[in-house]
């Protein structure tokens, strides 16, 4: 019989044809994965409906072209960092990092650079002496003394409000609740808790003298310090609060302390320095550890990050120092005695390997745990103060603000030594 030939793409079909098998259980399956795709489907579009019915005077143009801009600022890449930022002079002026960039408050108007240098948003303040405080969400700007603040994101001001009372001191958390202490009529001080919507939910009445306060990142709890008159001297009352409860959740005294600053760790505990001592709390306030100043007087001190950094002149003419760095456990990372004259310290939080940054009149030193390791030249006389960054640190002055450059000691030194 001869072999049937065929044509190169022709098609062959077999007669009868040849039914195709199912399986129940797979079939069953599908069912259940098509009802379930169309009831999530169904309950998107209700969803969607919901949230354009109960939020729509708060779902806008500008609101969504705010989301967007604030998305693409948090994206930008290291690479854009600006080498100098400028700004006018003011009488009085205030530094913050926020995000990758700065804020920078005077006495008529606050100004938020983005990293690369650009103006984000600028607003006119008219305070007398404006003070700043910023998270990783918003920045908080009040009139020391007096009775306005307002709140910005990095686009826009979020609200402008003025309080009853005298504004002293306040305090912004990363989810955007923020303490503020005023002093009432009675001379009685009131500590405000706003929550992370800007609303008020909590007020904490308090005989004596409030010297600081501090929220924590969740906006749950404040830790309010205070300075309590003795027979012959001050001592420090320690109260932590949780929101929504009337009596504080912790009362602690420690005589012969005058308290100074109070700020929480990222896991909740938080620390109080004073002018003779650092005292640790864990999360329920319980004392954990107390690191004395004993033979320093406080010159400079900052917290972040669960890092405590102190610098203390350890004789009358200020020109010998000591730099002390400690975890939020009170464990001493770095202790170093200088003779030369130190103005402040920052917390760098081991960004590059490093614990704090110290300005000196003439330089910005870089230390890790065995002291000095870098250090960058100024030749600006008119430097105020600096401030960590994501990835470095930034040198103020009066008209502009740069990162500081930092190179190993001993080229540093060559440097120098070049120059003079």
């Amino acid at each position: 019989m001869p072999k049937m030939k065929t044509e190169p793409g022709t098609n062959i079909s077999v007669a009868g044809g040849i039914k195709p098998q199912t399986n129940r259980y797979y079939a069953r399956v599908a069912v259940l994965y098509r009802t379930a795709a169309a009831v999530t489907g169904i309950c998107l579009v209700l969803f969607c409906l919901a949230v354009l019915a109960l939020g729509s005077e708060y779902i806008t143009y500008d609101n969504l072209t705010y989301l967007a801009r604030d998305f693409d600022l948090t994206v930008r890449s290291e690479g854009e960092a600006a080498s100098v930022i400028s700004y006018p002079r003011h009488e009085t002026m205030k530094f913050a990092s926020y995000k990758s960039g700065m804020a920078v408050a005077g006495s008529d108007v606050l100004t938020i650079f983005d990293s690369a240098g650009i103006v984000l948003s600028e607003d006119t303040l008219n305070y007398t002496t404006p003070c700043m405080d910023a998270s990783e969400k918003y920045v908080l700007t009040y009139d020391l003394g007096g009775k306005n603040y307002a709140v910005y994101n990095t686009l826009t001001r979020v609200i402008r409000r003025e309080t009853e009372f005298k504004i002293l001191c306040a305090d912004m958390s990363d989810c955007g609740a923020f303490v503020m202490v005023t002093r009432s009529n009675e001379t009685k001080y009131v500590v405000e808790l706003y929550n992370e919507a800007l609303n008020h939910t909590m007020s904490v009445y308090k005989d004596h003298y409030v010297l600081d306060a501090a929220v924590r990142d969740d906006g749950e709890r404040i830790v309010i310090v205070s300075a309590v008159p003795g027979q012959t001297d001050f001592g420090c009352e320690v109260s932590l609060c949780e929101e929504g409860q009337a009596e504080p959740l912790m009362t602690a005294a420690f005589g012969g302390l005058m308290p100074l600053d109070a700020a929480f760790h990222p896991d909740g505990s938080f620390s109080v320095i004073c002018d003779g001592a650092v005292l640790f709390f864990d999360k329920d306030g319980n004392q954990t550890e107390r690191f004395s100043l004993s033979g320093m007087t406080l010159v400079s001190a900052d917290m972040a990050d669960g890092y405590v950094a102190l610098l203390g002149a350890e004789n009358a003419l200020g020109s010998e120092n000591r730099v002390v760095v400690l975890n939020r456990k009170g464990e001493v990372l770095l202790s170093q005695m200088y003779r030369e004259r130190m103005r402040q310290v920052c917390v760098t939080g081991e960004d590059e390997d490093t614990l704090c940054a110290v300005l000196t009149p003439g330089a910005v030193l870089s230390m890790d745990e065995n002291g000095v390791k870098s250090m960058c030249l100024l030749d600006d006389d008119d430097v105020l103060t600096i401030r960590h960054i994501p990835g470095g640190v930034m040198v103020c002055t009066k008209d502009c603000m740069y990162p500081a450059v930092f190179t190993d000691m001993e080229q540093a030194l060559e440097t120098e030594g070049g120059a003079a």
